[in-house]
């Protein structure tokens, strides 16, 4: 038995209900929906019926786990974990999602992302391997910007996020020599330094951490490393110092660490030298370390 759900027919592979849990974030010329699969899988098939109805746009699916089977124009794609696709909503095509597959699926306008590509419609259905560097920057810079806060209050910073997503999907979608400059200039960039400050905030207590070895880690030269930053009007020391800063006064305040020194949470955020903390913790927040404890916790 079939269902019409989003202008999509549904079958179960198997006996049972179809139980898809989804989240849907939408911004200005994007939808991200994040999904999972039930534990039967299904089949989804776009008939001439239902296109009548569609509109035109274009989604890129990114499989995180499980498999994707995608028939579209004559072609055939099976996708494993890390890998993707472009589909398109204004052509018939069959897609068969495995049980418990996890997914993201960007969903744009054509009018939107033709004039950075020729011939998208030869790029529908092609799968986009889980080595490529786009690709892959693609899924990190969404996941980790999708749910941020900022962007609930900021429209500028909503459609400079769109444009590099609009960027990185050009750049994956096609070889690099047919993307417009900017895109390559742009989106590249962005993901590329989203990446290194998740990699230094995730590693805040490594005190051998230097531009260099991070340089090295993420296959860039030092010297466009300091460009990436310096692009946001900053150096990879301002930013080091202030997320290991900002770490510090998150342990500070948090009541689950109120038994710990100063120093332990000095060092534990990669700092050697306790009064160079000190000092440094003064200047950013205007008050030491143990007054800001103090403060929040008086009765210690």
């Amino acid at each position: 038995m079939s269902k019409a759900v989003h202008k999509i027919d549904w079958y179960p592979l198997a006996d049972g209900v179809i139980q898809q849990e989804a989240a849907a974030y939408c911004l200005p010329g994007l939808r991200v929906i994040e999904g999972i699969s039930s534990n039967t899988g299904f089949t989804a098939r776009r008939t001439p019926e239902l296109l009548a109805r569609e509109q035109d746009d274009l989604i890129l699916d990114i499989q995180i786990e499980g498999c994707l089977i995608l028939s579209q124009l004559g072609r055939e794609t099976r996708l494993g974990p890390g890998e993707a696709v472009l589909a398109s909503s204004s052509d018939v095509g069959t897609a068969i999602r495995t049980p418990n597959s996890r997914f993201i699926a960007l969903r744009l306008p054509r009018r939107l992302l033709a004039p950075m590509l020729r011939e998208i419609q030869s790029r529908i259905c092609v799968r986009l391997p889980r080595e490529a560097e786009a690709t892959r920057l693609l899924l990190n810079y969404v996941s980790a910007v999708i749910r941020s806060d900022a962007l609930e209050n900021s429209s500028t910073l909503r459609d400079l996020v769109v444009a590099h997503v609009y960027d990185l999907i050009a750049l994956a979608v096609a070889p690099k020599q047919e993307v417009i400059e900017d895109a390559q200039r742009r989106g590249l960039a962005a993901a590329r330094l989203r990446a290194i400050k998740s990699d230094v905030v995730a590693n805040l207590g490594d005190s051998d951490m230097t531009e260099s070895s991070l340089a090295k880690r993420h296959r860039l030269s030092p010297r466009y490393m300091r460009m990436l930053f310096a692009a946001e009007g900053m150096t990879f020391s301002d930013f080091l110092r202030c997320s290991r800063l900002t770490r510090a006064h998150q342990i500070l305040t948090d009541p689950r660490n109120c038994g710990r020194t100063i120093s332990s949470i000095a060092y534990e955020v990669g700092f050697g030298d306790l009064s160079h903390f000190n000092r440094l913790f003064r200047a950013q927040y205007g008050a030491r370390p143990s007054e800001v404890r103090a403060q929040r916790y008086p009765f210690l």
